[in-house]
């Protein structure tokens, strides 16, 4: 997910590309140029100048004015704010909408394990309740709804698997796990805005 939300902010760097080239390099699993570069995760952007290394930043999570400054400081020259900004959004739309996915194939398939579908669950339900000012009746009305789910999936033919029985007796404790994230998420967010933090 953090790669495919920093996809749209690169493409607006190749297309503002002047005196640079860009390169994207997807891990294989031969994993050769992470060890040469010592990069231990992704994405890492990586600015070369005459075959030295001269910065880098893991972009995800960073602000739109902290990635135009170091695109300005290591290229010399950077999109405007408000580029990236939209960039930026596009990519954590991109995100979003994969990782919904993802979680819905978690969710649908047989195959799936107990901890997975939990997770897919709680991704489910942590969305729909992000914005909502009552997550005490937003988390378990979304609880619901995903048992109503799982239980008619299990009324399929082969669908009735272990990890989904179990599931489907742990979301009580996903419930109330849920809440108390998404409380302490607004309590963070309470804070920033405040300047508390």
């Amino acid at each position: 997910m953090p790669c495919a939300s920093v996809t749209p902010l690169l493409r607006l760097i190749d297309d503002e590309a002047d005196g640079y080239h860009t390169a994207c390099i997807e891990d294989t699993g031969d994993h050769w140029f992470t060890d040469a570069l010592s990069v231990d995760g992704s994405p890492i952007w990586l600015v070369f100048s005459g075959g030295e290394e001269k910065s880098r930043i893991d972009p995800a999570g960073k602000s739109a004015e902290e990635l135009r400054l170091f695109l300005s400081e290591g290229l010399g020259g950077a999109p405007r704010t408000e580029a990236i900004a939209k960039a930026l959004e596009e990519g954590r739309r991109q995100a979003d909408y994969v990782e919904n996915c993802l979680a819905e194939l978690a969710f649908r398939t047989n195959e799936a394990g107990e901890d997975l579908l939990l997770s897919a669950i709680r991704i489910k339900v942590c969305k729909a309740c992000i914005e909502s000012h009552d997550p005490e009746s937003c988390v378990p009305a979304q609880i619901g709804r995903m048992r109503g789910r799982l239980l008619a999936v299990m009324l399929t033919p082969d669908g009735a698997t272990d990890a989904r029985k179990n599931a489907v007796t742990r979301l009580p404790e996903l419930s109330k796990e849920c809440i108390r994230e998404l409380i302490s998420l607004r309590e963070k967010v309470q804070n920033r805005e405040l300047g508390g933090l």
